[in-house]
């Protein structure tokens, strides 16, 4: 899972969520909007895991301040695992970079 960012002809920034299942690379989630809340990020997760027949085993990430909010964290305590990339090696989440 990871964000992208990109802009608008008006030079307006526009935030991308996306998850890519590693196995299928089927991508799972596709949120974009002008500003993404740990609340609504979660509120998409939560869609997304009732869509695909559960939550994954591991939700692999960067340590962006997105990913590490407390929102987050407490979805995912008893749903699914967090696995954080080293600080500088998007290789390392190359399905989504």
């Amino acid at each position: 899972m990871d964000f992208q960012f990109d802009s608008t002809v008006d030079g307006r920034a526009v935030k991308i969520a996306s998850m890519i299942d590693e196995h299928t690379r089927e991508s799972l989630l596709h949120l974009v909007e002008r500003s993404i809340t740990a609340e609504r990020l979660v509120a998409e997760l939560e869609k997304v895991f009732t869509a695909a027949g559960g939550p994954p085993q591991v939700l692999r990430m960067d340590n962006g301040p997105e990913m590490v909010s407390r929102v987050l964290q407490q979805f995912c305590a008893d749903r699914a695992g967090i696995s954080y990339i080293p600080p500088g090696t998007p290789w390392n989440n190359g399905y989504v970079e």
